[in-house]
């Protein structure tokens, strides 16, 4: 494979160096589609609630094998705008961003 530009996490986005999701059979075949709407996983996070283009919202898993998160909560919100979500930042409605989204398709450059 020759890139036309060094992409050093590159590894990581072809490969699944996660091991992949451990999932309940019967829950996934039961749910069926919608599953991804509803997932059941072994995490230390639970899901509760998720609105399309909004966000995601879970809830610690008090009986996580490794211990209890120390986070009781973790809302993912969905803000496409680097502006709204700089702005949410400096204003206290956000604890944490993700990195700005690429400039001319390079991975992980910023402005």
């Amino acid at each position: 494979m020759t890139l036309k530009n060094p992409i050093p996490s590159l590894l990581g986005l072809l490969a699944n160096y996660h091991g992949g999701m451990m999932v309940c059979k019967k829950a996934a075949e039961e749910l069926g589609e919608g599953f991804a709407r509803k997932p059941i996983g072994t995490g230390p996070f639970m899901f509760v609630d998720y609105q399309p283009q909004q966000f995601v919202k879970l809830t610690a898993n008090k009986s996580y094998f490794r211990g209890a998160p120390q986070i009781d909560e973790i809302t993912y919100r969905y803000m496409p705008s680097d502006a709204t979500r700089d702005l949410a930042l400096q204003n206290g409605e956000l604890d944490m961003v993700s990195a700005a989204r690429p400039i001319n398709g390079l991975p992980g450059c910023g402005r």
